[in-house]
């Protein structure tokens, strides 16, 4: 078994500390790099577990893996939701059982029927007398994690030196709190892939690939778009760029007749699928110049979690990726509604996630098939590193295909790998 001190140290190669432009790519294969990312960064770094509409009443729970260990969330009897380790303090059998469900009160491990209240505090134990004096139940109650409410989100973290949430968010949580507001969930899928977290959430502060990886995508949303590029504060970034205006198919069915060979003809329903007229356009395109929140954007918050959002409230998705090895990743896709809208709305918003952004979907697929290959790439002694370095403008905002956003993320891995301060430093603000 290789000890901490045989294990390479690639993080702290000296351009690494004065360049995130070149990001050493044995960060995304070296196993003992990764063993260090699962202790310094996902045990010290708030983790969505989920939304509050999955906690709808008392005893609804949900289970979730952070830094590779069971936690849970438990909403109890007072309506507070609270985190705890899902391990029974006696043997370790985890107690919260599946991915979802409802308890009231308490629960029982089922080994050895030790029980919890929805506080943690063990409450029960078989045969106690056998113990004698030799058991403090209050010392035995589930170990808690500390849990933070955001905007309808439901956050854990197992380090309790974490900072406070709105503190971590910094500026980004403003545009959160926005995005957010008056959404529930109404489904979620998942999907591994063999490669490493980082190219997943690399993808989603990446916006020079999707005119080429999405090529018949972009050809039927009216082709080159204009964008921005921003990093917020502390590793969390966002991409804008103004709403589509509708779906041009006659585009689409273009681009896919010339990747198939044979002609297509593609027939909807709705004449607003064919696309804005250009008065519309340059409209949508004055109101997201005035305003970022009037275009679409993708969201991240460090260190894997995103969130893509249309301009009108259409689509909102958010993803987690969470590593299970090294070259191994789950993706949990989580497609949100807005509070009280028709059944008719909620079918099209799961059929659009599903369309575009599950495992399968016309985008998600791209990005598997992307991440998969590069996975692979990694593996090669071709170059050391893999170049960051478009936008080279000061300060920290920049055009579409610039890649402020991709150095923010690696400036601030590079911190918690190298154990620096973490600073919660300003970034871009938008008025």
């Amino acid at each position: 078994m290789t000890t901490q001190a045989e294990r390479p140290t690639p993080a702290r190669d000296e351009h690494t500390r004065t360049s995130p432009m070149l990001v050493p790519r044995r960060n995304y294969t070296d196993p003992g790099l990764y063993e260090e990312e699962r202790v310094k960064i996902f045990r010290r770094t708030w983790q969505l577990i989920c939304h509050t509409s999955e906690l709808p009443e008392v005893g609804s729970y949900r289970t979730a893996r952070i830094a590779g260990e069971p936690v849970a969330v438990w909403r109890g009897t007072d309506g507070v939701i609270r985190g705890f380790h899902n391990a029974c303090t006696h043997r370790g059998v985890e107690v919260l059982l599946g991915a979802k469900g409802t308890c009231p009160g308490s629960v029982k491990c089922m080994y050895h029927a030790w029980a919890f209240s929805d506080k943690g505090d063990l409450v029960g134990v078989p045969f106690p007398r056998a113990y004698g004096e030799g058991l403090d139940k209050s010392e035995y109650g589930l170990t808690p994690v500390k849990v933070a409410e955001f905007a309808g989100l439901v956050f854990a973290a197992i380090d309790p030196a974490v900072e406070n949430f709105e503190d971590y968010l910094g500026e980004a949580a403003r545009y959160l709190r926005e995005f957010m507001a008056d959404t529930e969930v109404i489904g979620r899928a998942r999907w591994d892939y063999p490669g490493n977290w980082k190219l997943w959430t690399d993808n989603f502060r990446d916006n020079y690939h999707p005119q080429f990886l999405h090529r018949m995508i972009a050809d039927g949303r009216g082709g080159m778009q204009p964008g921005k590029n921003y990093e917020l504060a502390s590793g969390h970034s966002m991409l804008t760029f103004p709403a589509y205006g509708g779906f041009n198919i006659e585009k689409y069915a273009a681009g896919l007749s010339s990747e198939l060979g044979e002609t297509l003809t593609l027939k909807v329903e709705d004449s607003a699928s064919r696309g804005h007229t250009d008065e519309e356009q340059e409209a949508r395109l004055a109101a997201w110049e005035r305003d970022v929140r009037h275009g679409n954007t993708i969201f991240a918050v460090f260190p894997n979690f995103d969130l893509q959002y249309d301009a009108d409230g259409s689509s909102i998705f958010l993803e987690v990726a969470t590593p299970l090895g090294l070259d191994s990743t789950v993706v949990e896709l989580i497609i949100l509604g807005k509070v009280g809208e028709s059944a008719a709305e909620r079918k099209r918003r799961l059929e659009t996630g599903a369309d575009s952004q599950g495992s399968w979907g016309k985008i998600s697929a791209d990005d598997l098939e992307a991440a998969v290959r590069a996975q692979s790439g990694l593996q090669g002694s071709s170059l050391a590193t893999s170049h960051m370095g478009r936008g080279l403008k000061p300060g920290k905002v920049g055009d579409k295909f610039d890649e402020y956003s991709l150095r923010c993320f690696h400036k601030l891995w590079n911190s918690y790998i190298n154990e620096e301060p973490i600073v919660l430093e300003k970034g871009f603000v938008h008025e």
